[in-house]
């Protein structure tokens, strides 16, 4: 899941990816939780992929295929 997770974060409209603090802060969540989704340590929840989604921070096409394995 590790590489996943970094595989499916959008840039931002300047190009760089979001950062862990800003995600967390945009997500309600603790920063620790973040970098455990990015560590592989663990898997955001489907709400938080949701919230994620919205706020225009994951790739759709390149998380139906990690969920899909197509």
């Amino acid at each position: 899941m590790k590489e996943a997770i970094i595989e499916i974060f959008k840039p931002d409209e300047m190009g760089r990816k979001i950062n862990q603090s800003d995600l967390a802060k945009r997500l309600g969540v603790s920063k620790n939780i973040v970098s455990r989704w990015v560590r592989g340590h663990s898997k955001p929840s489907s709400k938080n992929i949701e919230k994620m989604l919205k706020l225009g921070f994951l790739d759709a096409k390149k998380l139906s295929k990690i969920c899909t394995g197509k």
